[in-house]
């Protein structure tokens, strides 16, 4: 009986080893498995898109503007005018005939310089010239009002009455004779409804 106890106990020794070792293998082969199929089944996440980085700025978007030459400083422009100044501050220091500065007033017109000219005529008839005071009326008369000759941009019939009012009272006949054609222009306008020549009728010398 002790025998057979003894060979019993001997082949349970024997056995346990290889249960043991089927056990391991058995939990090894789980675990492969398991790593295998989590290393197989796709993943909720996105992939990491390759994003590139920004490219360099062109050299053109860099580049600053190229500056454009502006307008020459004021001190280096000639102003419009600057001729007539220069002839009207001389002959204020100097003195000297008025009839001087309306020929200069008719070249420098011929000439296209028109501001320059308008200023010496303007300057001559406020200081009784009429025959300045008749041109500059001329310019502003809706009859003879010529865009070449003058600064205005269009007839004025108030500036035309008013020069021609300054050269009549200096005796110039030519400006009472356009005074008068220039009355019926502006009764024409004033039938017409316009306010302007309504206006200027009222206050008609």
């Amino acid at each position: 009986n002790d025998l057979i106890t003894m060979d019993s106990m001997d082949s349970e020794d024997q056995h346990q080893p290889q249960t043991s070792n089927k056990l391991w293998l058995a939990i090894g082969t789980v675990i492969l498995v398991t790593v295998i199929a989590i290393w197989l089944i796709p993943s909720d996440q996105p992939e990491p898109v390759d994003i590139p980085l920004p490219t360099a700025v062109t050299e053109k978007s860099t580049m600053p503007p190229v500056p454009q030459p502006g307008p020459a400083p004021v001190e280096e422009q000639a102003r419009e005018g600057d001729i007539a100044r220069q002839i009207i501050s001389r002959h204020k220091q100097e003195g000297g005939a008025l009839e001087d500065l309306f020929d200069q007033a008719g070249e420098l017109s011929a000439q296209g310089e028109l501001a320059d000219a308008y200023l010496l005529l303007f300057y001559a008839a406020r200081n009784g010239h009429p025959e300045s005071a008749l041109i500059l009326g001329k310019q502003s008369d809706p009859a003879l009002f010529t865009a070449g000759t003058s600064i205005q941009e269009r007839p004025d019939i108030v500036q035309a009455h008013k020069w021609y009012n300054i050269a009549a009272e200096k005796g110039n006949t030519e400006a009472e004779i356009l005074l008068d054609g220039l009355k019926l222009t502006v009764s024409d306008q004033a039938t017409s409804g316009d306010p302007v020549a309504e206006g200027l009728l009222l206050q008609w010398k």
